[in-house]
């Protein structure tokens, strides 16, 4: 409705004058960025929570069909989780609209090795287009595919502390 509202009256006297003229918007070209900007983010939200999404990011990360997975979002900084490869993490599903999140509402990357969630400085980018779900919907659905030393890893573990 944003990018595509004429107004009904300017229409009206234009089709009968005959000219060609470009309608009229109330919006500037920044709001209608702005709305472009927020609407493919939360589109990009819905994808890649999708089977079809979460089966992209599983294919990028076993390119050329390698053992080892790609860092395509970098690598855990803590010694302990030994280069971990990163998957992305947003805080909230909502977008920040009026941009007074700061820091807290952009993209930051979550390590299963360890379970935390980092905060990269040169992340640009809104959280909620990954939203609080992605990371855990990924390693649900490809986690054992993926990242097979880890998860075997983390099991074994978790049966030494039950035992």
């Amino acid at each position: 409705r944003l990018i595509l509202e004429v107004d009904q009256g300017k229409r009206a006297s234009s089709e009968s004058t005959h000219t060609t003229s470009p309608p009229s918007s109330k919006y500037t070209p920044f709001q209608i960025q702005k709305a472009a900007e927020v609407l493919y983010t939360l589109v990009h939200a819905r994808y890649v929570t999708s089977p079809r999404g979460l089966d992209t990011i599983r294919r990028m990360f076993k390119r050329n069909n390698e053992v080892t997975c790609e860092a395509i979002f970098g690598r855990c900084p803590r010694t302990t989780c030994n280069g971990m490869p990163l998957l992305p993490y947003g805080m909230s599903d909502t977008y920040d609209v009026g941009g007074i999140g700061g820091a807290g509402r952009k993209a930051m990357r979550y390590c299963q090795s360890c379970g935390e969630a980092l905060y990269m400085w040169e992340s640009k980018i809104d959280g909620s287009a990954w939203g609080s779900s992605f990371a855990h919907l990924f390693l649900m659905a490809h986690g054992s595919t993926v990242f097979p030393t880890t998860i075997m890893m983390m099991q074994s573990l978790k049966k030494s502390q039950v035992a």
